[in-house]
């Protein structure tokens, strides 16, 4: 990254075409371009017990997320 100071970022928007999916994009500045993946449009577990992390260490950001799992009950 040319500024150090600057951490990037990432950023979840539904699609507009179809709700069923979720563009997850990354943004880190010049020199580098955004990039974006599509996926499914599911809530995310945000327990650090269940794995989520979002860290920039070493000059490298990490994402790690788990989709919500539904309980099944009878």
């Amino acid at each position: 990254l040319i500024d150090k100071n600057q951490q990037p970022s990432y950023s979840l928007t539904i699609c507009e075409n179809n709700r069923n999916f979720s563009i997850l994009k990354f943004h880190a500045g010049p020199p580098y371009e955004d990039i974006a993946f599509k996926i499914v449009n599911e809530e995310w577990d945000k327990s650090c017990k269940h794995g989520f992390q979002s860290r920039f260490q070493n000059g490298i950001l990490r994402l790690w997320f788990k989709f919500r799992q539904n309980k099944y009950r009878r």
